[in-house]
Parts: C-alpha cells; sequence; structure tokens
C-alpha cells in the first residue's frame, strides 16, 4: 500500500467517523469468509457499512474526531469498524444476533 493509497484510506475513515450517526468496533479474528459476506449483507441492508483497514491507519484516522478517540485503545490486532448510518438501533442489532 503506498502513500496516496492509505491517504484515500485514512481520508475514508475519517468522513465515517465524523459524518455516522455511530460507529461500532467488532473483531473478526476467525470468522470465515461466508460469515464475512452475510454480516455485510445484513448490515448493509439495515444502512450500515462494515469497513476493514489496518489498525494504525484507524488510529490515525480517528485522532482529533469527538466521540471516535475513546476506540483509540481498541485498534489493535484484526478489528473493524461499523458505521451506522440511520439506524442505529437496526445495526446494533444485527452485530448482536450475529455474535450468537
Amino acid at each position: 500500500m503506498n502513500r496516496n493509497e492509505k491517504a484515500s484510506a485514512i481520508d475514508m475513515l475519517k468522513h465515517g467517523f465524523s459524518d455516522s450517526a455511530a460507529a461500532f468496533l467488532i473483531g473478526f479474528q476467525g470468522l470465515s469468509v461466508t460469515d464475512l459476506q452475510s454480516l455485510r449483507k445484513d448490515l448493509r441492508a439495515q444502512g450500515g457499512r462494515f469497513k476493514v483497514s489496518k489498525a494504525r491507519l484507524m488510529r490515525l484516522a480517528a485522532q482529533g474526531i469527538p466521540g471516535a478517540e475513546v476506540m483509540l485503545p481498541f485498534f489493535k490486532e484484526q478489528v473493524g469498524v461499523v458505521f451506522a448510518d440511520q439506524d442505529v438501533a437496526g445495526i446494533a442489532k444485527v452485530l448482536k444476533d450475529f455474535a450468537k
């Protein structure tokens, strides 16, 4: 990943953190590709977006954004961010049901 791609990823994440009604941090280590595809499909149906990026890039994007800075210590290992644009409760329900 070159500098331009990293800058683009950071910008995309910054817009997600600042423009979304809520952001959820989820660990996806050990999940299969089909499980992740199913989760993404369910989230899109509720108006959510699941983004995966390097933890360092997520940390850089969250710095300076109120509300997102509380996530900084958790950007480790394999984590993804779910941005909820409208129906926060619906996104939370999808994540809760998927965790079961």
